[in-house]
């Protein structure tokens, strides 16, 4: 009888130690991660290789675009430095120069993004790692960045035009009012009133734009040299148009318009550094915002690609 009770306890404790045994695994099992993409890098190496020669092609083009936002941006530098000086032959070059340097951006810009598309895996695969989930990414990014780089030269390149415009006609009426005076010194009344019709010609041009900008850049400072340099022409001509009626007598007609020639030019800047003004305010209406925007987008391309690599 004890031999049975012995037997029965013995059975009993082997059976709740098996019980526990299999309690502890079914645990341990439960806490082992079961190896998945996220947890086993070398399951989506396999995705992340057939990407790589896509993604190399894509690179190079990247920095072929990096290299030409750098170069517009040092055009739109240059640009604001000519215009300041009022060179328009070179701004107009720096203005060709950007066109091109837009086209070219905008080709691969549209090179990469095609590229982009016909790649294997997109950016949320999750055949993907994270870290090349980052890499395309990246790639969005400075397709991105770009776009905006026609627009920011389209703005920089309407603001500059009418500028360097207007400056070119004020200067050509004072080369030419002069020339009328000189005209006038050596008695040749009929040919002065001829310069000063073109001098006035070109006053009339730079109203024009002047009227377009307006709504958006202060025009006090080019409305004031407009108006100073009209009156002063219109001296001119009731000067050389009574002259050339009396010219040897010195009538009232010719002595009011002689005293109305000199007040009028005492009020004419006395060098070109009112031009200058002229064009840091018209700058203001979008020239230097556009420049502004062109570096940003530079600088953004430049960290998309730095990502890339």
């Amino acid at each position: 009888m004890r031999t049975l009770l012995r037997l029965a306890r013995a059975l009993a404790w082997l059976t709740a130690v098996l019980l526990i045994a299999v309690g502890v695994g079914g645990v341990a099992t439960a806490a082992t991660p079961v190896p998945d993409e996220q947890h086993r890098p070398e399951l989506y190496a396999r995705a992340e290789a057939a990407l790589a020669p896509g993604l190399a092609a894509i690179t190079i083009d990247l920095e072929a675009l990096q290299v030409q936002a750098e170069r517009l941006a040092t055009t739109s530098r240059r640009a604001l430095v000519d215009l300041a000086a009022r060179d328009a032959e070179a701004v107009s070059g720096d203005l060709d120069a950007g066109d091109a340097i837009v086209l070219e951006v905008g080709t691969l810009a549209t090179r990469v993004d095609a590229a982009l598309r016909r790649l294997p895996y997109g950016v949320a695969s999750d055949r993907l790692g994270p870290r090349m989930q980052a890499r395309l990414v990246a790639v969005v990014d400075a397709v991105d960045a770009v776009r905006p780089l026609a627009g920011d030269w389209g703005r920089l390149s309407g603001a500059a035009v009418p500028a360097i415009s207007i400056t070119s006609h004020l200067e050509q009426h004072d080369v030419t009012a002069f020339e009328a005076t000189q005209e006038g010194a050596a008695g040749r009344y009929a040919a002065a009133l001829e310069r000063l019709t073109g001098a006035t010609a070109e006053l009339d041009a730079a109203q024009v734009i002047r009227d377009r900008l307006a709504q958006s850049v202060d025009t006090s400072t080019l409305d004031a040299w407009i108006e100073r340099n009209r009156t002063y022409d219109a001296a001119l001509v009731r000067l050389y148009t009574a002259l050339e009626v009396s010219p040897d007598n010195a009538t009232p007609e010719i002595l009011a318009a002689f005293a109305e020639v000199e007040a009028a030019q005492k009020l004419l800047p006395p060098d070109t550094r009112a031009l200058i003004v002229i064009i840091g305010d018209l700058a203001q209406g979008g020239l230097n915002q556009a420049a502004i925007a062109v570096e940003e987008a530079r600088g953004a391309l430049t960290a998309a690609v730095a990502a890339v690599h």
